[in-house]
């Protein structure tokens, strides 16, 4: 086995990629923080960059083959795809999410998603395949949020054998300083008027998103409340067209987005964690979520952000959504005071205080390996 400090860590992620933004780009930030920190990294993928310090391997379907070259100290999955000592569970079970998609539908779509779900031999497999892996009792799981670490332990996996570790975030690329200096800019960009109050969504999968929720809150307060925007990011646009929306597609700049904004609402009806959450309070701006995802576990209701249902009848629903905005919109201290908070909490996600942690957690597991292989 390698010493200490040069633990050599084989990691299986399907794309590899140094993309602006991303899960790809997220394992790209996770290996080179590692390599920095001492270890040898390889990373066996099917699509891959090549990345300084870092070992490729390509084609998953060679993974026995890599597993010889790199003779790892410990193999990590980067999902819940191949068998490994750890793995870093960053979009839920499928049998945990199929639920919660349904909730995205109503009336015959929602029974027609339902009979599909059960009929579909394709969810049936994955879910197969999945527990599997979370009944193995020599892995270790290490879950992206406590939603997620539930699922899995539902899934199979045994309590001590799951760890949260939540997700991180730049706060030094992502700061209220520079959102300031970039603020006035940035508005003017997407047309904004003083006095404007630019709520912010950033979601690809506007159903699961939801959407719908915000096109009933909004429809609804813009004749008394027309300073009221939102801006929607993301790659398919919206079906409709409004006075209060503005549709803008993904961007790798997105601290100009923080910077624009006043406010962060998602109310997905599932999100294993939501980055993108966490980004805004990073850059000092006041989030609403719902309480199906895995980021409200950062986010205490009053003090930096609100959590905030989706379920249940659509019109309460958007009356509690719609009367908190109105709130929001009407207090800028409130926000102030909410942003402030919101920063803080990213703080104590920033980046570099991760990788330490997750460095400590792997040499912790390669120990724990070591001591299981018998001595010849």
């Amino acid at each position: 086995m390698a010493t200490n400090d040069a633990l050599r860590l084989l990691f299986i992620v399907e794309h590899f990629r140094d993309l602006p933004s991303g899960a790809e780009r997220d394992a790209v930030a996770v290996c080179r923080a590692l390599a920095a920190r001492g270890f040898d990294v390889h990373v066996a993928a099917d699509t891959a960059d090549e990345i300084p310090g870092i070992t490729i391997h390509r084609g998953l379907d060679r993974l026995e083959e890599h597993l010889r070259d790199a003779r790892p100290d410990l193999t990590v999955d980067w999902a819940l795809l191949h068998p490994a000592d750890v793995h870093r569970l960053g979009g839920g079970t499928h049998a945990g999410f199929l639920p919660f998609a349904l909730q995205a539908y109503s009336g015959p779509a929602r029974l027609l998603k339902w009979l599909g779900q059960r009929l579909s031999l394709k969810h049936r497999t994955v879910i197969r395949r999945e527990n599997k892996l979370l009944r193995n009792p020599q892995a270790h799981f290490l879950a992206i949020s406590g939603l997620v670490a539930r699922q899995a332990v539902a899934g199979g996996a045994a309590p001590e054998q799951v760890e949260v570790l939540h997700n991180s975030v730049d706060t030094k690329r992502l700061a209220p300083e520079r959102c300031a200096e970039l603020r006035k800019v940035a508005r003017l960009k997407l047309g904004l008027k003083d006095g404007d109050i630019l709520c912010l969504f950033i979601a690809h999968n506007l159903i699961l998103k939801n959407l719908r929720l915000l096109r009933d809150v909004f429809s609804r307060l813009h004749p008394e409340h027309p300073q009221l925007k939102l801006v929607v990011v993301g790659k398919r646009a919206p079906g409709f067209r409004a006075p209060w929306l503005i549709h803008i597609p993904p961007t790798s700049r997105l601290e100009e987005l923080y910077a624009a904004g006043d406010l962060l609402l998602h109310p997905s009806y599932f999100d294993s964690f939501a980055n993108v959450v966490l980004e805004a309070m990073a850059c000092g701006l006041p989030v609403v979520v719902s309480d199906c995802c895995g980021v409200a576990e950062l986010v205490e209701s009053g003090v930096n952000g609100f959590v905030m249902p989706v379920r249940g009848p659509r019109a309460s629903t958007a009356g509690e959504w719609a009367g908190l905005l109105v709130w929001l919109a009407g207090d800028p201290e409130l926000r102030k005071r909410l942003g402030a908070a919101a920063r803080q909490s990213a703080l104590e996600h920033d980046f570099d205080r991760f990788a330490d942690c997750l460095a400590a957690i792997l040499r912790q597991r390669a120990e724990s390996v070591r001591n299981r292989i018998p001595k010849t």
